[in-house]
């Protein structure tokens, strides 16, 4: 029988429909186990650049042909982690009857964001998000991990945590990044805004996510406008984001990788568990929030930019807040609850 004492299982998705946040905190937490020199085995089905990233950190994946809810699911995940492992579950679709099963003899913390299902399983619960606390978790477990000190940052942002240079005298250098595949392209909407704005920029860079269905169309954009470049995937993404004086990013898990490192942002939700925490971030003033990019207007979208990148001080303000509510050691702290807690 495999030895799942000191071994690590998580199963999350990527894909277009899924994006890649959840994938890319669950693998900020498969780091940290993995500087621990221990086993972490990803289960799930994954394209070649997510299995290239892993296998870079000697993380071993189980494969998985049908995500759930298809019924093949819930037995292929079953029969690929032994009894007794500790298993971190990340998520929309695992409801009450997936946890259950896969918390029957296994160490099981659930990842959540916003308190969709009515119960949850499991010896843990976690929500990093900064409104977590107000979430009304009914039917869940006791072990609650709520808000932002338990944020998952990869070891590149951990590493550069406060160090960015953000300039908040002036925006000479901005950088968007709207999800790893940003479906409505919403990126080239916040493009248009810029390149719109009364307020120029010295240099704009977007990062293209690795399963962005719209760089043809960005390319054409850009092609007439050298102060934008495209960024495909980079390989250090703490750097590319410390290189700006102002982000502007989808209120997801990136959020909180800009709030680490200091730098002020605009934040736009791309999907809907993204809207309550674009709003709290807004509420502590520690981001500025431009709303639902689904339904954001571009002439809405160029007059807060040009707010923005006309207030120092408000720039200065957001950046100082933010990096308050990050302090870096969330996964930390969440991987020392596996290693204890969940015995």
């Amino acid at each position: 029988m495999k030895d799942s004492s000191a071994g690590l299982y998580i199963r999350v998705d990527a894909s277009m429909r899924t994006g890649l946040g959840h994938f890319m905190r669950c693998f900020a937490l498969g780091q940290y186990w993995r500087d621990l020199q221990r086993a972490v085995t990803f289960v799930g089905n994954y394209p070649p650049v997510l299995q290239k990233l892993l296998a870079g950190e000697g993380i071993g994946i189980a494969t998985i042909e049908k995500s759930y809810p298809n019924e093949a699911d819930l037995p292929a995940t079953l029969d690929s982690i032994p009894l007794g492992a500790r298993v971190v579950l990340d998520g929309y679709d695992f409801d009450y009857r997936y946890q259950q099963a896969l918390a029957t003899g296994r160490r099981l913390l659930v990842i959540d964001d916003f308190g969709h299902l009515s119960s949850y399983a499991g010896a843990a619960l976690l929500n990093a998000n900064l409104d977590a606390e107000g979430v009304a978790y009914t039917d869940a477990p006791a072990l609650r991990l709520l808000g932002p000190r338990f944020a998952l940052l990869r070891r590149e942002f951990r590493k550069l945590r406060g160090g960015a240079t953000a300039r908040a005298d002036t925006v000479g250098r901005v950088i968007v990044s709207l999800g790893g595949a940003d479906l409505t392209n919403e990126t080239l909407k916040v493009l248009q805004a810029l390149s719109a704005a009364s307020i120029r920029v010295g240099s704009v860079r977007a990062i293209v996510g690795p399963l962005n269905p719209h760089r043809a169309a960005l390319q054409a954009f850009v092609m007439a406008r050298p102060c934008i470049t495209l960024v495909d995937g980079p390989a250090d993404m703490a750097t590319e984001l410390a290189w700006a004086d102002l982000a502007i990013v989808s209120a997801g898990s990136i959020f909180f990788e800009i709030a680490a490192l200091g730098i002020p942002s605009v934040l736009l939700a791309v999907a809907d568990n993204q809207l309550p925490v674009g709003r709290a971030a807004e509420r502590l003033r520690a981001s500025v929030y431009a709303g639902d990019a689904r339904q954001t207007r571009e002439s809405t979208l160029v007059s807060l930019l040009d707010s923005v990148l006309g207030d120092a001080r408000r720039r200065e303000s957001i950046a100082q807040n933010a990096v308050k509510l990050v302090d870096g050691k969330g996964v930390e702290r969440v991987g020392e609850i596996l290693a204890g807690e969940l015995k």
